[in-house]
């Protein structure tokens, strides 16, 4: 999933339209039969999925609803009617109705805020924040200065305090690869240097396309029978 939403692709780069341009939006990422009960209105279509048609189709009351493969919009203008599941933590009617959504099928739905321009990622009982790519190239610059000074420092630590240092530089390129996953193409450069600094203290690592997001886990205050 976070590769399927990584800058570049046309699915987010839609999505960063949409907060650019101060919209709001639910996106359903994928559907089958058995979710025809949580729609209601709208009109089904088979329009690939580009940037400009995410955006305008934000332009739009209710939700856009992607195909399972995540490359053709199936629906436009549909309601979404979730079971009255309150998670906590959900904020607006947009953001409520996704995170009800996500928590009664497991679907992956992103819910645009037009007022906060705050873009989340709802799946299962579960959220995630997407970044814009400046925020997210913050987040990265943040772990590989950590990353960058354990390498700097290995030649003059000694052998226990070594152990625990490439412990945290484990952990510092584990994080890392999961955000390189979602900043895309743009992240190439900062991929080669972690596999440099890998191999230069000795750690087996390569660079993943399908990196979990370090996920919020948000409780509903009623169960889905």
């Amino acid at each position: 999933m976070r590769a399927a939403l990584a800058f570049g692709t046309p699915l987010r780069e839609g999505i960063e339209l949409i907060r650019q341009q101060g919209l709001g939006a639910l996106v359903v990422l994928g559907y089958d039969r058995h979710d025809g009960k949580l729609f209601e209105g709208g009109h089904a279509t088979d329009e690939p999925v580009t940037d400009e048609a995410i955006r305008r189709a934000a332009l739009n009351d209710g939700a856009t609803v992607l195909s399972p493969s995540l490359d053709r919009i199936a629906r436009e203008r549909t309601f979404l009617r979730p079971q009255a599941i309150v998670p906590a933590g959900a904020g607006g009617t947009r953001h409520l109705t996704a995170a009800r959504c996500a928590a009664q099928t497991g679907r992956p739905v992103v819910a645009v805020s037009e007022e906060r321009q705050a873009v989340t990622l709802y799946r299962g009982t579960e959220r995630y924040l997407l970044l814009t790519a400046l925020g997210l190239r913050a987040v990265i610059d943040d772990v590989m200065n950590a990353l960058r000074a354990i390498h700097v420092q290995d030649a003059i630590v000694g052998d226990q305090a070594r152990q625990g240092r490439l412990d945290e530089a484990r952990g510092l390129l584990r994080e890392v690869d999961g955000h390189l996953v979602e900043l895309g193409a743009a992240g190439r450069i900062i991929t080669s240097e972690c596999a440099t600094i890998a191999s230069t203290l000795g750690l087996a690592w390569a660079p993943s396309d399908v990196a979990p997001f370090p996920i919020h886990t948000e409780k509903a205050t009623t169960k889905i029978p």
